[in-house]
């Protein structure tokens, strides 16, 4: 993103000339960018899968648990 911000950096001459190195380091930018966009996407999957597994874990330990309760309340009375 850096190289994003410094492609805008303050340059004097005629526009085409302005244009041209603008688009250079915009160009230089582009790979490191998507690089993080991408790594950004697969973190972000990993994290909503983690989280749901976790969740349906913690749904099936309170299943259990109450059915764990349900089962002692059923024994005899000594």
């Amino acid at each position: 993103m850096f190289g994003i911000f410094n492609s805008f950096k303050g340059i004097d001459g005629e526009k085409t000339t302005i244009m041209a190195m603008i688009c250079r380091e915009l160009s230089f930018s582009i790979a490191p960018t998507a690089l993080g966009l991408l790594v950004a996407l697969a973190a972000l999957w990993c994290y909503k899968y983690l989280i749901s597994e976790v969740d349906a874990f913690d749904s099936e330990m309170k299943n259990a648990s109450l059915e764990l309760v349900n089962n002692l309340g059923l024994l005899p009375a000594r």
